[in-house]
């Protein structure tokens, strides 16, 4: 009974919504507004192989074989039909360095680690000498780097009240060592 419910949640979630959307829009022979349905589901949902396996096989079908392979190359499918535009988008990473290959993924498909990725995926990333904690600028951190950030954000917020307040006990007993002196001086007078 759970794993119905959450197929039946799947397939009526937003984003299963947006792609039946946009194959209703494929089928009437409006591919623009398809690609406007889809390309705007990408910028607002987290990495979903569905989504992007919709969008390139609809870019596919619009000639843009380059763009095609970046989205079917992401979302792990291997149709045979897909393999030439995944070649086509891979081969222009063959001889750089492989964090342009990274580089080029939409920013909701930079994921911190290769396990969070479709197994295709994820093998051909190892194959290009990624590991398994992808250590990029755009890469979002990994829970323990995270983890470490804020345990230092917090010993240094510690570090900065302790300064300012020996700061300020140090103005009062220059202020108090002040004033003792100057009753002093004006008490011998």
């Amino acid at each position: 009974m759970r794993i119905a419910k959450r197929k039946w949640r799947a397939q009526n979630s937003p984003r299963m919504k947006a792609i039946q959307r946009a194959q209703e829009q494929i089928q009437q022979g409006n591919l623009w507004q398809a690609k406007d349905i889809l390309s705007g589901c990408l910028s607002n949902y987290s990495f979903s192989p569905e989504l992007y396996c919709a969008y390139g096989e609809l870019l596919l079908r619009m000639g843009d074989l380059r763009e095609a392979g970046r989205f079917l190359f992401l979302s792990g499918a291997r149709e045979p039909n897909y393999l030439e535009a995944i070649t086509i988008f891979l081969s222009q990473f063959e001889n750089a360095n492989k964090n342009n290959l990274y580089s080029a993924f939409p920013s909701r498909a930079r994921l911190a680690k290769l396990s969070d990725y479709p197994a295709a995926v994820a093998d051909e990333l190892k194959k290009r000498g990624f590991e398994d904690i992808i250590r990029h600028s755009s890469a979002p951190p990994s829970p323990k780097r995270f983890r470490d950030k804020v345990k230092a954000g917090c010993l240094a917020f510690f570090i900065i009240v302790i300064v300012i307040l020996i700061g300020i006990g140090l103005i009062q007993l220059i202020g108090l060592g002040g004033r003792t002196l100057f009753q002093w001086i004006g008490g011998n007078h």
